[in-house]
């Protein structure tokens, strides 16, 4: 099988789509090592693993930018607990003597203010998480999924979704996330949820035409959590998402913000889902849910006119 000419191996390689299968062919020998590892980090699920395993990846990847530039599908999630939050460190074995060097390299390709780069120093030595996934974020030019989950608003990640939307460094010489047309967020906990404003940054990336969410809820002056901006202003006023699927979404409202941002909207999926413990600390009352019924109403004629596909399920 050795003999095969590279385009038959190549060949072979569309036909297979597990990364066991990837791996194992490039530990048969160096040529095939160089042609199935690429196909091996096509396709990365790290939503449940420990430091142990994500971080020394990021730091592969990261320094092996030939590899990072063939994934195209990536899951990855993270809790809510930042171990810099939690005044400790989670020191364990991926934190090697060559971890502080890494962390102040790719750093320097990232940041140019030396106050982000303290800030973010501290929190990938601590094993954040959240800072490690927007380290290898940073990387992926041609990304074409990405799934996340996480609970609330992910303001450490968010600041590697700012850059790339307003084009400041790394992504001042490039156009970000070309390749990027889905994106899908969870919570990380099943009865967790996301805030609005934490998915309406993925409206801005120029490719992306389809945003899935589930258990969005809308943002309040009674939760906490950082705001994010509203970049509408500052970067482009429409975005050209096409396709629009939430799942149990707790507040209605939310959809407004998203839908103002939209003029190619084709498909709109929504399932709505009141949380009824949450009527006294929000104010909810009858007059909501009939508020929603009206809302729809409207929302049904304005689709109907233009031609949009709306499913709306209670």
């Amino acid at each position: 099988m050795d003999r095969l000419p590279t385009e038959i191996l190549l060949l072979i390689a569309n036909y297979t789509d597990d990364r066991p299968s990837f791996r194992a062919l490039s530990e048969c020998c160096w040529r095939f090592f160089n042609i199935y590892q690429p196909f091996y980090y096509s396709s990365l699920d790290i939503r449940y693993v420990s430091p142990e395993i994500h971080i020394p990846l990021v730091q592969y990847l990261f320094q092996r930018p030939e590899l990072a530039q063939h994934v195209r599908w990536l899951q990855f999630g993270w809790s809510t607990d930042c171990y810099k939050f939690c005044e400790k460190s989670y020191i364990g074995d991926w934190h090697t003597t060559s971890t502080p060097k890494f962390v102040e390299t790719s750093l320097s390709e990232i940041f140019e203010a030396d106050e982000d780069k303290s800030r973010w120093s501290a929190h990938l030595k601590a094993g954040c998480s959240e800072a490690w996934m927007g380290l290898l974020f940073t990387q992926l030019d041609h990304l074409e999924r990405l799934e996340l989950s996480y609970q609330w608003s992910p303001p450490i990640f968010h600041e590697v979704l700012t850059r790339a939307i307003l084009q400041r460094r790394p992504f001042h010489d490039k156009s970000p996330f070309p390749d990027l047309q889905e994106v899908t967020v969870n919570p990380f906990d099943i009865d967790g949820a996301i805030s609005c404003d934490s998915v309406r940054l993925f409206f801005y990336l120029p490719a992306v035409r389809k945003i899935k969410a589930d258990g969005v809820f809308e943002s309040t002056p009674f939760m906490e959590g950082e705001a994010v901006s509203d970049l509408s202003a500052t970067y482009m006023t429409k975005s050209k998402v096409t396709q629009i699927e939430m799942y149990r979404t707790q507040q209605f409202m939310a959809m407004n913000k998203w839908i103002a941002l939209c003029d190619r909207i084709e498909h709109l999926d929504i399932s709505i889902g009141i949380d009824p413990s949450l009527e006294t600390y929000l104010n909810y009352d009858s007059r909501m849910k009939k508020a929603s019924t009206g809302f729809f109403d409207v929302l049904g004629m304005k689709c109907q006119a233009e031609g949009i596909n709306l499913t709306v399920i209670y």
